[in-house]
C-alpha cells in the first residue's frame, strides 16, 4: 500500500513538472508578446494564440504555431483596420525567452499575414502626408483607386478624377500608378496625365513591422484593400 502511495505521488510530481511549460511558460510568453504588440502599434485590440502541445518546445527555440489578430493598428500615421498573422514552424533564440519572456524571431517554415486598409483611414493618411488642405479624396474600388478633386483652369474650377492602379513597389511599398485622367467626365490627352504623374506619385510604406516584410499581393475591394504580406527569411 505504501509503495502504491509513493508511486502515485511520484507520478503526480512528474506530471506537474511536465505540464509547467504548458501551464506557466506558454501563458507568460503569450502575455508578453501581447503587451509588446500593444505598445508597438498603440492598440489594445490584440489577440495572441501560441500553439505548443507540451510547451517544452519553447525551451528548444521552436514554436509549432502562432496566430495574431490586431484591430485599429497604428503604423506611423496610417491606421490599419485589421492585421491577421499566421505562422508555422517558427524558430527563435531560446536565451531571449529566459531573459525577457519574449521571442527573438530567427526563421519560420511559413509566416504570412493579411493587412486591411479602409478608405477612410487611407484618406486621413493622404491628407496628413500629401494634401493638408483636403482638396482631394481617394476612392478604393475593385478596379483600382481614384483621386477626386478640382482643377483650376483659366479662373474656372473643373472637377477631375484621376484613375489608377495600386502596385507593389520595392517589396514592402505600395504605389499609386495613374492610368487615365477625366476632366468634367471627359478623358484628356496622355500628355496631361504625365503632369499629374509628377504631382500625385503616392507611395504607401508598410515597412513598419518589427521584421522585414514582403508584399505578395494586393486585393482591391469596394472601400478597402487587402494586402497579403510575408516575412523575409
Amino acid at each position: 500500500m505504501k509503495r502504491r502511495w509513493v508511486a502515485v505521488v511520484v507520478l503526480s510530481l512528474v506530471l506537474v513538472f511536465a505540464l509547467i511549460p504548458k501551464l506557466v511558460v506558454l501563458p507568460s510568453v503569450t502575455r508578453q508578446i501581447r503587451a509588446e504588440l500593444q505598445q508597438e502599434f498603440e492598440t489594445t485590440q490584440v489577440e495572441v494564440r501560441l500553439s505548443a502541445p507540451w510547451g517544452w518546445e519553447l525551451f528548444f527555440g521552436y514554436l509549432p504555431g502562432l496566430e495574431i489578430n490586431m484591430r485599429e493598428v497604428m503604423a506611423e500615421n496610417l491606421v490599419l483596420s485589421q492585421v491577421d498573422i499566421q505562422g508555422e514552424g517558427i524558430k527563435f533564440e531560446p536565451r531571449t525567452l529566459w531573459q525577457e519572456w519574449s521571442l527573438d524571431y530567427q526563421s519560420a517554415e511559413n509566416l504570412e499575414g493579411l493587412v486591411t486598409v479602409n478608405e477612410g483611414d487611407l484618406n486621413t493618411f493622404f491628407w496628413q502626408e500629401v494634401d493638408p488642405n483636403r482638396n482631394l479624396q481617394l476612392e478604393i474600388h475593385p478596379s483600382g483607386m481614384s483621386v477626386i478633386g478640382k482643377l483650376a483652369l483659366w479662373n474656372t474650377e473643373l472637377d477631375f478624377t484621376l484613375h489608377g492602379l495600386v502596385e507593389i513597389w520595392q517589396q514592402s511599398n505600395l504605389r499609386f500608378v495613374p492610368q487615365n485622367l477625366e476632366v468634367q467626365a471627359t478623358r484628356v490627352p496622355p500628355f496631361l496625365l504625365e503632369v499629374f504623374n509628377e504631382n500625385y506619385d503616392f507611395i504607401l510604406d508598410l515597412s513598419v513591422f518589427p521584421y522585414p516584410i514582403t508584399i505578395s499581393e494586393v486585393l482591391m475591394e469596394e472601400g478597402q484593400m487587402l494586402i497579403k504580406i510575408g516575412v523575409l527569411q
